[in-house]
């Protein structure tokens, strides 16, 4: 895998990194705010395993409005 850690795009994968954290801290704590598909999933493959493929089927954009909707930052 190779990895472009470019100064230009630095501060947006920081940001990104912390939204996608948040996140999953939120829906530990609330797993019945993801889709009853993931959701779903929690007992098959446990809490986390879910949550972080909700996470990984979110594009940016959901992430963030997502995040701020539910977080508020």
């Amino acid at each position: 895998m190779n990895l472009y850690s470019s100064p230009l795009v630095a501060d947006a994968n920081t940001r990104a990194g912390g939204i996608l954290a948040e996140l999953f801290k939120f829906y530990l704590v609330h797993p019945r705010k993801i889709d009853k598909r993931s959701h779903q999933g929690i007992r098959t493959e446990g809490l986390h395993r879910a949550v972080c493929d909700y996470l990984t089927g979110m594009t940016d954009r959901y992430a963030m409005q997502e995040h701020q909707r539910l977080i508020g930052r």
